[in-house]
């Protein structure tokens, strides 16, 4: 995984603190790879929120947040509302190929 310490544990309390305590966090793409470069930081979450609204401000809020304390980076963010599941391909990509955070 090609995260530092710091960047790690900034995601496992940011995560909670914006899309609910028992939320869970996988990174994927790229970023798992240790022989590769740069990419994305890409993120799948199962938030525990499960309100679109909410959610949409949470993931602007985490965002914003994300960009503040790591700097200026491409951060992806996939949501899958656990018990709104469309199923998409996405979903069990990330899961089947990350790395899970939290």
């Amino acid at each position: 995984m090609r995260l530092t310490a710091f960047q790690v544990s900034q995601i496992q309390q940011k995560v909670p603190m914006f899309f609910g305590e028992g939320s869970h966090v996988w990174l994927f793409g790229s970023r798992v790879d240790d022989g590769q470069r740069g990419g994305d930081i890409d993120l799948y979450i199962e938030p525990k929120i499960q309100d679109a609204t909410a959610l949409v401000d949470a993931k602007l809020k985490f965002l914003l947040e994300m960009h503040r304390v790591l700097g200026e980076q491409k951060i992806d963010v996939v949501l899958n509302r656990r018990k709104h599941d469309a199923g998409l391909p996405i979903y069990q990509i990330a899961k089947e190929t990350g790395e899970m955070l939290l």
